[in-house]
């Protein structure tokens, strides 16, 4: 199958939801310690057997080079394990045995430095987090644009200015790690502003990181990464973890 019909193929696979799914691999304790975490380390990824491709490129001095494409955003969504590669156009879906079962193409195919996606498999959108844009890409599983959440603003609630992780609860809200990495924002999967999570008074000396989790959402951070706060949304604050 040549690589156009596998790429029309395993989209109309994910969006009909119709690919098998095989039980989570035994064994594999690191993934099934935190099963509401969708992020993945680079060693959770090998241990499943997805190895990290080889691409050859010339410099200018001429011959070729070969380059390993770092898996640069590794999620984890029902049984399926979504990667990122660096220089790449797609996001590969393995299954939980590192059987390749399908690829999502970036917004409309273009070669742009993801910094970050999430996924909502209910409906088949992916959200886009790109640098230097102040803004969420919401495409399908070919790369169509469907939506786009927020616009730039500056210290304006309900506005972008430079995103840096985004996560999808149960709920099918948007969470962004925003401004510096001292707000949260929050957005309707149809674009809608919701709410506005403040860190300002837990950010001195620490650094926020990356959000996570489906059930819960989870803040990483601290001085050297290592601690967790969980957004309460009854109260709308900010909880340690540890």
């Amino acid at each position: 199958m040549d690589r156009r019909a596998f790429l029309n193929t395993s989209s109309m696979l994910l969006a009909a939801s119709v690919l098998p799914f095989p039980a989570m691999a035994t064994g594999n304790e690191l993934i099934a310690a935190n099963a509401d975490s969708t992020r993945l380390s680079r060693e959770q990824l090998l241990s499943l057997g997805i190895s990290e491709p080889v691409r050859k490129i010339s410099p200018p001095t001429g011959g070729s080079v070969d380059v390993t494409m770092k898996a640069k955003i590794i999620r984890r969504y029902d049984t399926r394990v979504f990667v990122y590669f660096e220089l790449s156009r797609f996001i590969d879906v393995f299954d939980m045995y590192g059987n390749l079962v399908a690829q999502i193409t970036t917004p409309e195919g273009d070669d742009i430095p993801i910094h970050d996606f999430a996924i909502d498999t209910s409906s088949g959108s992916v959200y886009w987090l790109t640098l230097g844009e102040h803004q969420i890409i919401v495409t399908d599983y070919s790369g169509n644009v469907l939506n786009t959440l927020g616009e730039f603003g500056h210290d304006q609630t309900d506005k972008l200015n430079g995103p840096r992780s985004i996560t999808i609860d149960s709920h099918h809200r948007v969470y962004v790690l925003d401004s510096d990495n001292t707000r949260i924002k929050v957005f309707g999967n149809n674009g809608m502003f919701l709410r506005d999570y403040s860190l300002g008074r837990f950010t001195k000396g620490k650094k926020f990181t990356s959000l996570d989790g489906n059930q819960k959402v989870v803040v990483s951070g601290g001085l050297s990464g290592e601690r967790l706060w969980y957004l309460d949304s009854e109260d709308q604050s900010l909880r340690a973890i540890h």
